[in-house]
């Protein structure tokens, strides 16, 4: 049998598939990154002027923070003073704490918004089909939180200026209630109003307690999702390759059933084409 024969009979068109599957497995990687990246450059762009912005607008109100604190306690003692009874601002204190306890369970928007470590794992080995898509929807919803945080930490230099200006409106509002007269003053309400007013000021900060600690948590929202995205189009890629395999196997199957008796000629031939010198040998020798 001559080389030209051998290399023809170990022709293998499923090669083409192969071919094609890996074409399917970096497609799928480059329109998922298409579609990603613009909001990842421009985040890149935003994390820097963001860092400067905060630390500008931080500043500018860190005396003013301080005075609206040194308000907020005189203006609580103030009215509770007023009150009298101490059994009312008993009631009113304990109260204030029930409260506050149920807002806290309702959910902190102290601190940073993102508390994912980061680690996203690409290798599918020993991972099924259905395993795969569960990793990716897990994968995508860490980069979702990831990105609404970073999105929501953008917003922040600004947020943080416009906090300031409505607590000392809020001060200022009680401020003139209490002035007022007091035959028509609700001094429990304006306790309520005052303790309200000292908590926003307490947490006008937003759990950041220096401005290093705002950044830190920007950066890892915006790594957490740039590691999100790039793991995930490696997982849609490898998707990608097991569907157009599968793909490939289900058509081969169809081809195989619609077409069994031309199927069993073909690889006849291909067995004769292997076989064929041996066979020769064997008829010779049985002439003989």
């Amino acid at each position: 049998m001559s080389t030209e024969q051998s290399e023809c009979t170990d022709c293998d068109p499923e090669i083409v598939d192969c071919l094609q599957c890996k074409a399917d497995g970096v497609d799928a990687q480059a329109k998922y990154n298409d579609a990603n990246l613009p909001d990842l450059r421009a985040a890149r762009t935003q994390y820097d002027t963001t860092r400067g912005d905060y630390r500008t607008a931080r500043h500018s109100v860190a005396l003013e923070v301080q005075e609206l604190r040194h308000q907020a306690k005189l203006l609580v003692e103030r009215v509770r003073c007023l009150i009298k009874q101490e059994h009312v601002v008993h009631r009113l204190d304990e109260a204030y704490h029930i409260v506050e306890e149920q807002l806290r369970e309702c959910g902190c928007d102290q601190g940073c918004c993102v508390h994912d470590d980061g680690d996203f794992d690409t290798d599918t080995d020993g991972l099924d089909d259905k395993g795969l898509a569960d990793r990716i929807a897990d994968y995508q919803r860490r980069v979702d939180a990831a990105k609404a945080c970073f999105n929501d930490l953008v917003k922040e230099p600004a947020a943080l200026v416009a906090r300031v200006a409505d607590i000392k409106t809020e001060l200022s509002g009680i401020q003139a209630d209490l002035s007022g007269d007091p035959a028509k003053t609700d001094l429990k309400e304006l306790y309520a109003r005052a303790r309200v007013a000292a908590q926003h000021v307490h947490v006008v900060w937003r759990g950041f307690k220096q401005t290093n600690d705002f950044v830190d948590c920007l950066c890892r929202a915006l790594t957490v999702w740039s590691k999100g995205v790039a793991a995930i189009a490696i997982l849609l890629g490898e998707q990608a390759v097991r569907k157009c395999h599968e793909d490939a196997r289900k058509a081969r199957c169809d081809y195989l059933r619609t077409n069994t008796v031309k199927e069993v000629l073909a690889v006849y031939d291909r067995l004769v084409s292997h076989h064929g010198c041996e066979d020769d040998e064997a008829e010779a020798t049985d002439e003989s």
